[in-house]
């Protein structure tokens, strides 16, 4: 069992060292990419004619700001101007500075009017007043804001460390790596990762054009890619809000303290940035149904509140329709459709998850309220939108390999490198797999029950939500519709793994803010809130133990750039061997066999994933002895290195299959004759590296 000083002691280097200030130039870079991003999504909402809240600002703005920037780095890199770092700090320093002016022109006019100290009160008043309900008003609800604080600073310090997983070394930043090295974004036809829409992995590859560095810059992109947790809990406060209750403090507490959520996000996985382009689209359409209602009588917020921005009576006029509401309920759905197409824009399964249920929503809420060339000229609003949040990606695979969803709907489209056989592989890994009412059972209760990685209060709640809740309510109404689409998405389209139903986490935790708040006796709230607090304490504690992420937040990034238990000893030994070869003025290539998770190698790397065409075979296949020597010394091949324990796990029954050309007989009669030299490799070695001489 662990104590608190054994846990802390894990947040330190091997040798004790606490090291802060080497993430400095991290934290500069990735909040330098926020600014630009929030600058942006308030200049775009001005330009719509939308007052933000704060808390909108950070839930709406800031990602719809992050994915202009990630459009516009795609675009640049597809151009090829990924070396021109001035360009990318003009884009961030433009938006800024025109707020900058707007804000001085704004000021000048009033201080004409007014001294300097009335000024000073009356901003920091009209601050004040604005973000009053930001302040939690009991110890209650302070307890709820210092655990989800708490959760925020876990997840930042995780974000900070060099990634861990396997899928973000093999693509999510070793393809922005490869685009920044390369100075342009292009087809790869070694990872085909790298050839899907890759949107908030442009934020690790704007850190490195910022930073200049891919590895600083990576992490940089790792911590943005973090803060979209933060932005989801934001955006659950918001749409819950109320002054009267607990329910906006509980709500982002449960969300960003989920054991996935803060496991996911550390990591520098999209599926936390998907989920809330997902929640942030419904958010924005649930504002044109508000707007709409309150024009004809309706309830201006589900809550009994105003929505901000309108008028607070109930007498809307004509003029009133076109000058006022019109114009909210047009940028509104271009905000959604354009969240939408910002989760196409972070997977494939954004389409699934976003454009499709979003879009659905939107007809929905419509259909009795407008007539039918207006229905259509919001979803045509909607999906233009839509198209310029994600249609870059696949616009750039249709005119680079022909298929726009490369490498699905390969028998429609075909595609480049891809061919019969790696589909056939591809679809039986990633297409779901059962169909009985015994496996729906089963996964329900593996989403809702089991898991490990969910928080023990949110089913319950939100279940209570489904009793408690008035009838009629379209905030529990349209979470109620997400949550059961969404799951069938899940549990009908992929292939079933549990992060990729984490869209369905936000709305649940709307569910159970509600259902606290229905809670008649005040011995029942306390209860449940306290035992929220413990859950909450839990699931904290079970992260910053190391048992879910990565816990080593003040270790010095010198080590653990290097760290054997994080690479692994074999990824250490080729740095080693290649820092030694270029010290003597020298540079080699290597050629990786079964190894794609390549991110911290120094030198440069050929190398494939599972699914593509091996550099090995396509180097070696039918040659002679001698030919392969000369084909490895034209290539400027110094190292090639085979990593068997993953050879054989993709070759294991059920799992993704290899190449059957790679066998151990082939280096053997290599090394038997002198082309490749085998070097003695460390304990706990995955595979072999061979020197070519």
């Amino acid at each position: 069992m662990l104590t608190p000083d054994d846990v802390s002691r894990t947040w330190l280097g091997d040798g004790g060292e606490f090291s802060i200030p080497d993430r400095l130039p991290i934290f500069c870079g990735a909040l330098l990419i926020l600014i630009g991003g929030m600058a942006w999504g308030t200049t775009v909402a001005r330009l719509l004619r939308l007052t933000l809240s704060t808390a909108e600002t950070l839930g709406i703005g800031l990602p719809l700001g992050l994915n202009l920037l990630s459009t516009f780095v795609l675009l640049s890199g597809l151009l090829g101007l990924l070396n021109q770092r001035w360009l990318f700090l003009g884009v961030i320093i433009l938006p800024l500075l025109v707020g900058s002016l707007r804000w001085l022109r704004v000021m000048s006019f009033r201080f004409e009017k007014h001294n300097f100290g009335h000024l000073f009160s009356s901003c920091l008043e009209a601050i004040r007043s604005k973000n009053a309900h930001v302040v939690p008003k009991d110890g209650l609800s302070a307890v709820f804001v210092a655990a989800g604080t708490i959760s925020v600073i876990v997840i930042i310090l995780g974000a900070a460390l060099p990634p861990v997983d396997f899928d973000v070394r093999e693509y999510h930043l070793h393809c922005p790596k490869e685009f920044y090295q390369n100075g342009s974004i292009t087809f790869l036809p070694h990872n085909v990762y790298g050839n899907m829409p890759l949107g908030t992995e442009m934020h690790a590859l704007l850190g490195m054009i910022l930073l200049g560095d891919f590895f600083a810059g990576a992490i940089a992109g790792k911590v943005v890619i973090a803060t979209f947790a933060l932005m989801g809990a934001v955006l659950i406060g918001r749409l819950v809000q109320d002054e009267k209750d607990r329910r906006q403090w509980i709500g982002p507490a449960l969300f960003i303290s989920v054991p996935w959520v803060i496991a996911v996000s550390t990591a520098g996985l999209n599926d936390v940035s998907l989920t809330v382009y997902v929640f942030a689209a419904f958010f924005a359409i649930l504002q044109v149904l508000f707007t709409i209602s309150s024009s004809t009588g309706g309830p201006m917020h589900p809550f009994g509140g105003t929505q901000r921005g309108l008028k607070s009576d109930r007498t809307q006029t004509a003029g009133n329709w076109a000058g006022q509401i019109m114009p909210k309920t047009w940028a509104w759905t271009a905000i959604g459709g354009y969240l939408a197409g910002a989760a196409a824009a972070t997977k494939y399964t954004g389409l699934a998850f976003g454009v499709l249920p979003v879009g659905l929503f939107l007809i929905v809420i419509l259909y009795r309220k407008v007539p039918m060339r207006g229905l259509l000229k919001f979803l045509a609003v909607y999906l233009i939108a839509a198209f310029l949040g994600g249609g870059a990606w696949y616009v750039k695979n249709l005119i680079l390999i022909g298929n726009p969803v490369y490498p699905l709907a390969y028998e429609w489209f075909g595609g480049a490198t891809w061919n019969a056989e790696k589909a056939a592989r591809w679809y039986r890994i990633h297409s779901p797999h059962g169909f009985s009412a015994r496996v729906l059972a089963a996964d329900i209760g593996r989403i809702l029950l089991t898991s490990e990685w969910l928080s023990p209060l949110i089913v319950p709640l939100a279940i209570l939500a489904l009793f408690k809740v008035p009838r009629r309510n379209k905030v529990s109404e349209g979470c109620i519709a997400f949550i059961i689409g969404l799951f069938m998405i899940w549990w009908f389209l992929t292939h079933r793994i549990d992060r990729f139903w984490l869209p369905i986490l936000p709305f649940l935790c709307v569910l159970a803010a509600l259902g606290i708040d229905r809670i008649d006796r005040v011995s029942w709230r306390w209860f449940i809130a306290i035992a929220s607090g413990v859950a909450i304490t839990w699931n904290v504690l079970a992260v910053v133990s190391g048992v879910a992420a990565d816990n080593r937040y003040f270790a010095p990034l010198a080590q653990l750039r290097n760290d054997p238990a994080r690479i692994g000893p074999d990824h250490v030994l080729l740095n080693q061997l290649f820092g030694e070869l270029q010290a003597k003025g020298e540079e080699k290539k290597l050629l990786c066999v079964g190894d794609a998770a390549v991110f911290e190698l120094q030198m440069p790397v050929l190398y494939a994933t599972c699914f593509d065409d091996q550099p090995w075979e396509i180097l070696t296949k039918g040659k002679t002895p001698q030919q392969i020597r000369d084909t490895l010394r034209r290539e400027n091949i110094g190292y090639v290195y085979v990593n068997w324990r993953e050879i054989a796990r993709y070759r294991s029954p059920g799992n993704y299959g290899f190449t059957p050309f790679v066998q151990p007989e082939q280096f053997r009669e290599l090394v038997r004759i002198g082309i490749l030299v085998p070097v003695l490799m460390p304990a706990g070695s995955s595979g072999q590296i061979y020197l070519v001489p």
